[in-house]
């Protein structure tokens, strides 16, 4: 039971591609405790490797964890076994909040450095591309294994004598699916997005439906000999494809996005993020009154004075907070000293007659870089009396004369409300069909009478492919641990079985299938949580969305 309780805390965790990346630090870094530069007077070939270094730095900075949106599984409509792992969110250092946890594998995090300081769509899905890519390389070299030490040394010192900074430098095992990606930022030194344990090695396996990840994984930095065969932290193979791959020969012409020269004229050292204090999940109602908060930790020692603006969306009203209101525009220059974090807060609220099931987006500038929370949701919610009162009953339960969902009603029962649900089976069943032909692969059926209970970016499953739209946007891989609501019911699918649980607060759910709550702690479920994401289907359902 433990391995299945686990996974629901892969929410917070990598949903890696199909490249496996490369051994990691053993220490877990805290994304609070941030790196910066270590020397600001350096100086680049041009101002878009300029670019790609600070983002990249940007990004070791907030020690950014991404979770995969996981929107679209279908490469291919006429394919449905050329899968493609995740349709990426794209998540910049500032929008990687601690509300929104993020992380990225190896190659995707490259591939967001490019994306984020160019602009350009480099598509390194897999070591496996990156290999392929012979325009983009600056050095290629198969290693057989049967080089004596001193030729792969050799190997090794061109390899090295051939980095410039922004490569990407690649390693794939012979015979093997997996890779490394890292990027090279000059002076010696490499940033790479990895796990954070040695020996577990986050990939995706489709022909056994077994995926791996990493409970925790960070952006870091080493040092480029420890690359080295012999070192106890290789990264590198002593059999395989060892490149370079330098996107900048394919894109000779690449400039700085706008937003990648307000960061490297503003925001060097800086770590921002944009908080809501929407409850869990961030489900709101019209006329709640939501409290944002940009938090800048300021990494240098210099003390440094920066413009904020906040954009208040049209289904919100400003409150209070701003130190200069234009219209719907809020404006702040705020002094941000060295080494200290600096909050600043301020006040919206949610305009009547908002419907039900929408999103409401903010947009926010600090040095002129985006730094935005994550989406409010629109829908019903347990008051915090309610799911006190939910919590109490579940804490009754002992030798329930009943199980699944038939539990589940009794549990809202007896805290006074009411619901009205099908048996778990049925609930997954009628969620979900067929896509088109497959009887392996699923989609969100539309017309299903628990669709508008659904909770938001709550449901998926390995099987499952794209739909409309909307739905489509709220898809993931796993629920997100920090969306969750005492309440919520959890559905799943794993070998053929539907399992059922309710969620009892952060840490803990019932097992509906038995009437036992379990604590679920991330350190003591590493085992389970590598070895459970292989479930067909998933979905999580919120009552109180449905009921009138």
């Amino acid at each position: 039971m433990k391995k299945l309780l686990a996974f629901l805390l892969a929410l917070i965790m990598i949903l890696s591609t199909l490249a496996a990346c490369g051994e990691g630090d053993k220490k877990t870094e805290d994304p609070s405790k941030a790196e910066s530069p270590e020397d600001t007077e350096r100086t680049f070939e041009s101002k878009a490797v300029e670019a790609l270094v600070v983002t990249a730095e940007a990004f070791l900075a907030r020690k950014a964890y991404v979770q995969y949106d996981d929107q679209s599984m279908v490469a291919s409509l006429k394919n449905l076994t050329s899968i493609r792992r995740a349709e990426r969110a794209k998540n910049s250092p500032e929008t990687a909040t601690g509300q929104f946890n993020v992380y990225s594998n190896c190659t995707e995090f490259v591939y967001d450095v490019y994306y984020y300081a160019l602009g350009i769509d480099i598509v390194t899905w897999t070591t496996k591309l990156l290999e392929n890519y012979t325009n983009r390389h600056a050095f290629s070299y198969y290693i057989t294994g049967e080089e004596t030490e001193e030729e792969q040394a050799k190997v090794f010192e061109d390899f090295k004598s051939a980095m410039k900074a922004g490569d990407i430098l690649v390693c794939r095992h012979k015979g093997d699916t997996g890779g490394n990606t890292l990027l090279y930022i000059g002076d010696g030194k490499i940033i790479y997005s990895a796990r954070s344990e040695k020996g577990k090695s986050p990939n995706y396996n489709y022909s056994t439906n077994v995926e791996n990840i990493e409970p925790r994984g960070t952006v870091s930095t080493k040092d480029v000999d420890k690359l080295a065969l012999s070192s106890d932290d290789s990264y590198f193979w002593d059999e395989g494809w060892w490149g370079i791959s330098r996107p900048l020969i394919e894109y000779p012409d690449a400039q700085p996005t706008e937003e990648a020269l307000n960061r490297i004229n503003n925001l060097q050292g800086i770590v921002v993020e944009k908080l809501s204090s929407a409850p869990s999940a961030n489900t709101a109602l019209p006329g709640d009154e939501i409290t944002f908060t940009f938090q800048i930790k300021n990494t240098t020692d210099v003390d440094t004075t920066l413009e904020i603006i906040d954009n208040v969306p049209q289904d919100m009203t400003y409150v209070s907070g701003a130190e200069t209101v234009d219209g719907t525009t809020l404006k702040w220059n705020a002094n941000i000293p060295a080494g200290k974090v600096t909050k600043i807060e301020y006040v919206l609220k949610i305009n009547d007659g908002v419907a039900e099931g929408s999103f409401i987006t903010s947009d926010s500038y600090v040095g002129g870089v985006s730094a935005n929370s994550r989406p409010l949701f629109i829908g019903k919610r347990l008051t915090a009396e309610q799911r006190t009162a939910l919590a109490a009953e579940m804490d009754k339960i002992s030798k329930p004369d009943v199980f699944g969902t038939d539990l589940a009603e009794k549990i809202y029962a007896s805290a006074g409300i009411t619901i009205e649900l099908e048996s778990a089976d049925a609930i997954i069943g009628g969620l979900f069909k067929a896509y088109k032909d497959s009887t392996t692969h699923f989609e969100l059926n539309l017309e299903s009478p628990y669709l508008k209970a659904i909770a938001p970016t709550m449901y998926g499953g390995y099987q499952v492919v794209n739909t409309t739209s909307l739905w489509n946007k709220l898809r993931t891989k796993g629920p997100q641990v920090n969306q969750l609501m005492v309440g919520d019911i959890v559905i799943m699918t794993e070998n053929n079985k539907t399992l059922t649980y309710m969620v009892y607060d952060i840490n803990r759910m019932m097992n509906l299938n038995t009437g036992d709550v379990e604590v679920m702690t991330l350190q003591d479920s590493k085992t389970a949580i590598l070895s459970t994401l292989g479930n067909d289907k998933f979905v999580v359902i919120r009552p109180a969305m449905a009921i009138q």
